[in-house]
């Protein structure tokens, strides 16, 4: 699902371009791999949910790790919490019990799709539609292409 295999830099400026180099080489560090979305959560709970979330498998630590690291040494402010991969929802307008909700998304698993690329997302917070948040992507890193070995056939297996 990649959607661009270049960077694309909208903005320049001495810490974006950091960023953008920083991101590309953690990108080059990581193989593509399988995921999918399955299981269900909510923020900070579920008796008390702020956010509805359905579950996303796969090895996102790396990326997760690199893409923080990117950031905070590039002068981002970075929050510090665990990472948890997963897809939202919905953002309820005040705390409500979604325990239902979360058993029911923990029976579901979807199809698996093959994670290719990092995205810079930058959030523009109350200029969407009805003064909700809105995402415009800045840029996007490919993650490493896997390198077939002399004599392979085709399947990276020697």
């Amino acid at each position: 699902m990649a959607r661009d295999a270049r960077v694309r830099r909208t903005r320049s400026g001495p810490r974006f371009d950091e960023l953008c180099e920083r991101l590309e080489s953690v990108g080059e560090r990581q193989a593509p791999y399988d995921t999918r979305i399955g299981g269900g959560g909510a923020f900070p709970h579920p008796d008390a949910a702020r956010v509805l979330f359905a579950g996303v498998s796969g090895s996102f630590e790396g990326l997760s790790r690199g893409a923080r690291n990117a950031l905070s040494t590039s002068g981002a402010a970075v929050d510090g919490q665990r990472f948890h991969p997963h897809l939202t929802l919905a953002r309820l307008g005040r705390p409500a019990n979604v325990t239902k909700w979360v058993r029911l998304l923990d029976a579901y698993s979807g199809p698996t799709w093959s994670v290719s690329e990092l995205a810079l997302v930058e959030s523009h917070l109350g200029e969407g539609p009805s003064k909700r948040p809105r995402h415009e992507v800045r840029a996007t890193f490919p993650l490493a292409q896997p390198h077939l070995r002399c004599g392979s056939d085709g399947r990276g297996e020697g």
